[in-house]
């Protein structure tokens, strides 16, 4: 992962992070931009994101294996992941001038 905070850990905030993909050279793909332990109650994720900039590869989840895949078919859009929606993910795509529409599985 990009961001990864230790097993250890009890209490961490994060609000506006991304982890960004760009492997030049060789098609890397990593399982979860963000990993965290789950079971922690003070451990705060918001508006955490992952974005495919260019190149080869992707990520395959936002935050523990939950979340959509980041790769070449969404470059530039971000992924989001709300942890407070427990089994959901919201993926934001551009559609015409600057309008969001958040999809929800």
């Amino acid at each position: 992962g990009g961001y990864v905070i230790g097993d250890h850990v009890k209490e961490h905030d994060l609000r506006g992070a991304g982890v960004y993909s760009f492997f030049r050279d060789f098609d890397v793909n990593v399982a979860s931009g963000f990993r965290a332990p789950e079971d922690a109650n003070g451990i705060r994720l918001q508006n955490i994101f992952c974005v495919f900039l260019s190149g080869k590869g992707g990520i395959d989840h936002v935050l523990n294996k939950k979340g959509a895949r980041t790769g070449s078919d969404s470059q530039g859009r971000p992924n989001y992941f709300d942890p407070r929606l427990a089994h959901k993910w919201i993926r934001v795509a551009r559609l015409g001038r600057a309008r969001l529409r958040c999809f929800l599985t």
